[in-house]
């Protein structure tokens, strides 16, 4: 025996080894009434699991079939234990099979019931849970939760934030749902200003789409990330973990995020729907119409922002390049005072582009006192932490204003500003 806690049942062959322990001081536990039926089929699905295994052999009929057998031995045994239980309802049938799905074919819009089932029905299944973990290997979590969607009655998802490129990746199959009338709930918040309006816009169009948003990110913060896909046959799944609606938290990431089912551990489906229906039913979180509520929306999107431009301490210390970063630097100036002012920087991931461009400006303003700026990037985040290595070096709390999906300039004279946004700028 190994020193440590359990939780295990008491077996003959573990009471044994108990009784051959010398001197020992053990802990029991009587169970507890109201679980003692969860205790008790967990403990019989491992013993289960192992009879299965002996059955295994290279005759993939003769496997099924063994198993087929053995279950219904022991589903004959319950129903003469349980008579009124009807258990001999419960036995496999022959062939063995599974069924996979059940339509009504008057109304069945698809060609082939096969392409359509392989097309949407989740790779990881119904029934077994799985761990993504944001690697390149495997399946990705974006196209499981297409797979999901599409084989759902209901979606419900609750997360903090919503980023127009990560809801993007959804389009076609939002399509999709809208066409089939299915019911979308999303439940999300403006904490740290980080959803995107145009990510909301996107949603609004659907009318199937049901949003509701928490203004309140002074007392309660909400950091759930939950996808919730709910099946009118039981089999209802759902995803948990640390992905927020963002292209990078949904494809490459580091993010985890754990499948659970209803089949395995019913429990914490339903507390993930109960929760989420009070959420839902919480007047802190409030129904979203576009047309009522688009400017409350967006002043509270642009709230933090104002919030770090103005009311923020800000603190300098001190950076210097690295000499490589400084040889580059004087790179820069001596092919400007030779009258070349198109260059263009190329350095690896991780060496401090940012820096040596906040540095770089830092002369360019030194001569030009008045010079306007743009930096542009693909992320608001990115954005963020380049706006702010330029007041660290350049010692000014109040350099650059943001122009993104949320938040739009007052000055126009130095810009952080999302592709995005540019490129709808120049469409106009």
């Amino acid at each position: 025996m190994t020193k440590g806690f359990y939780e295990q049942l008491i077996t003959e062959a573990l009471k044994d080894e108990l009784g051959r322990l010398e001197d020992p001081l053990l802990l029991w536990q009587e169970l507890d009434h109201s679980s003692s039926a969860w205790i008790f089929s967990r403990f019989f699905q491992g013993i289960l699991q192992q009879a299965f295994n002996q059955l295994v052999n290279s005759d993939k009929d003769k496997t099924l079939r063994g198993m087929a057998d053995l279950a219904n031995t022991i589903i004959d045994i319950f129903e003469q234990k349980f008579p009124k239980a009807e258990f001999g309802q419960q036995r496999v049938a022959d062939p063995v099979q599974m069924l996979k799905a059940y339509f009504d074919r008057a109304y069945f819009p698809h060609a082939s019931a096969k392409d359509y089932v392989d097309k949407v029905f989740p790779s990881t299944g119904l029934s077994t849970s799985e761990l993504f973990t944001g690697s390149r290997t495997g399946i990705s979590l974006d196209s499981e939760l297409r797979k999901e969607m599409l084989s759902a009655d209901e979606v419900w998802w609750i997360v903090s934030f919503i980023k127009f490129e990560g809801i993007r990746l959804f389009d076609q199959v939002l399509h999709t749902l809208q066409q089939e009338n299915k019911p979308v709930k999303i439940i999300c918040t403006v904490y740290m200003g980080a959803t995107d309006l145009r990510a909301i816009d996107f949603l609004s169009k659907f009318p199937n789409v049901q949003l509701k948003i928490s203004y309140d990110t002074r007392h309660e913060r909400l950091h759930a990330k939950s996808y919730l896909f709910i099946r009118h046959t039981g089999f209802h799944t759902g995803y948990i973990g640390s992905s927020n609606l963002s292209r990078s938290a949904l494809t490459q990431g580091l993010e985890w995020n754990v499948k659970i089912t209803a089949r395995e551990i019913p429990h914490i489906i339903e507390k993930c729907r109960h929760t989420f229906e009070t959420y839902w039913h919480d007047p802190s979180f409030e129904r979203y119409d576009k047309d009522l509520h688009r400017d409350k929306l967006r002043e509270a999107l642009q709230a933090p922002q104002r919030s770090s431009d103005s009311d923020a301490p800000f603190s300098f210390f001190d950076i210097k390049p690295f000499p490589f970063q400084q040889e580059m630097l004087e790179q820069l100036d001596y092919r400007r005072r030779q009258g070349e002012h198109r260059n263009l920087l190329v350095a690896a991931t991780g060496t401090g582009k940012t820096i040596m461009a906040a540095f770089d400006f830092k002369r360019f303003r030194q001569t030009k006192p008045h010079a306007r700026f743009l930096f542009v990037a693909h992320r608001e985040e990115i954005l963020r932490q380049a706006r702010s290595a330029f007041r660290q070096i350049l010692r000014d709390s109040q350099f650059g204003e943001l122009w993104t999906g949320n938040t739009r300039p007052d000055a126009y004279e130095a810009l952080f500003v999302t592709i995005q946004t540019l490129n709808n700028q120049l469409e106009k």
